[in-house]
């Protein structure tokens, strides 16, 4: 058997499948995902390519018992040259291939030759210090709205080539929504900060200016352009993930390596800090946030359907710590607090106006037990206790300002005992 490594790259697999055989077609109907189908491809090429057999066809005509051998001595290859953590999932689309093909491995021996996974690394998240310095070393507008993109809402950066201008949503003058996976069982909601909207307005204006004209299906990112008005070609995962890895690098900013990887994964670790963020706010409901995620969160991911508008009520619970420059969150946050003051405000203006209220309808009622008790009427409370009545009188006059009418009794007449004697009188 071969020894050195074996790599397959994207021509070299277009080429193995340009001919598509029965036994890979099997194979891909039984995937759902895109990306999947794709990164289950490449396995399954590089097996292939180790075993040394030209094709695929030629591979499922082989006996089991060889398949099986063929298979544990690729573990043991495997073993020496990649982490373990990442042995199983490259059997995967073996295994699916097989079992599609209707060929019957004793997968169980197979996977006790699996060496026992380790602790995985990856597992730190960009801090927003990390993504200010990224932005501070990058003019190029669109990196600068990728970055932006990226670190605002959370989402893979496997999402952003099928993004199109009609997945994007105005929410408010300064906020806009976007709807990753669109059609797949993987959709989900999620939104843009005031700063990482604007970034990608400023980039989406450039390219207009350029002389690229917008439809609903322009995508939101494209490849670079040495006209505008050339045809729009969307990007690829692998340029952003070159994107990101010349920003990171322009910054200066260092990641440990653990093994073969390392402890910040360069595109996942701003989905990583988005998450903290998210969990770390106690007020963001985290249901929500597992759907801003778009994690399917158990039952509570399909019993629990929040609309937009309350997706973003939670959401705008994390603009300020979302937001990545200091200045942009000064605002934030100076807009809050101009909030918060007017609301005080208003709120104190309400309790003035009902303590106003209070003390017109104690004033009143103490002005009619006056009357009564004048005339020969003592009030007695529902307890069976003697009503008291305020030692001093009350001048509605100066008071509240009330005033007699012309045309018929008010209860400011009643103040008076002359008055209520001679309506009392008129009564009889």
């Amino acid at each position: 058997m071969p020894r050195k490594v074996c790599y397959i790259d994207r021509k070299q697999r277009e080429r193995m499948l340009e001919n598509k055989s029965r036994t890979i077609l099997l194979f891909e109907s039984a995937i759902k995902s895109v990306q999947t189908r794709k990164v289950y491809g490449i396995c399954l090429g590089k097996f292939l390519k180790w075993t040394g057999i030209k094709s695929f066809d030629e591979l499922t005509a082989l006996k089991p018992q060889t398949l099986q051998i063929m298979a544990e001595d690729y573990i043991i290859y495997l073993r020496k040259h990649l982490n373990p953590n990442s042995i199983p999932p490259q059997f995967a689309p073996i295994e699916l291939f097989f079992s599609m093909n209707d060929i019957a491995l004793n997968w169980k021996k197979i996977r006790k030759l699996f060496p026992q996974t380790i602790q995985k690394t990856g597992r730190k998240a960009w801090t927003t210090d990390d993504i200010r310095k990224m932005l501070q070393n990058t003019s190029d507008i669109r990196n600068r709205a990728l970055i932006h993109f990226l670190a605002s809402t959370g989402c893979r950066i496997g999402a952003l080539p099928g993004l199109k201008m009609k997945h994007l949503s105005e929410v408010d003058k300064k906020s806009r929504k976007a709807v990753i996976y669109v059609g797949s069982s993987e959709e989900y909601v999620t939104f843009l900060t005031p700063e990482a909207n604007k970034a990608l307005e400023e980039y989406h204006n450039k390219r207009k200016n350029d002389g690229e004209v917008f439809s609903l299906d322009t995508p939101v990112f494209r490849k670079r352009y040495a006209v505008g008005s050339a045809p729009v070609k969307p990007v690829t995962e692998g340029m952003l993930e070159n994107v990101v890895a010349r920003v990171i690098n322009s910054a200066g900013l260092t990641r440990e390596k653990i093994g073969t990887r390392f402890e910040i994964q360069r595109a996942h670790g701003f989905r990583k800090r988005y998450n903290t963020i998210l969990k770390l706010i106690s007020a963001v409901n985290p249901n929500v946030a597992e759907k801003l995620l778009g994690h399917k969160n158990g039952l509570n991911g399909v019993y629990f359907v929040p609309t937009d508008e309350e997706l973003f009520k939670e959401f705008e619970k994390a603009i300020t710590e979302l937001t990545v420059d200091d200045t942009e969150r000064l605002k934030i946050r100076a807009q809050k607090l101009e909030q918060e003051k007017s609301e005080l405000e208003k709120k104190t203006e309400e309790i003035e106006g009902l303590k106003k209220k209070f003390d017109l309808d104690h004033d009143l009622v103490q002005a009619f037990a006056r009357m009564l008790k004048d005339v020969g009427i003592d009030i007695t409370k529902p307890d069976g206790t003697h009503f008291e009545i305020d030692t001093a009188g009350i001048d509605f006059y100066q008071k509240y300002g009330i005033s007699k009418s012309e045309n018929g009794t008010t209860l400011r007449d009643l103040v008076n005992q002359k008055d209520l004697r001679s309506i009392m009188d008129k009564k009889r």
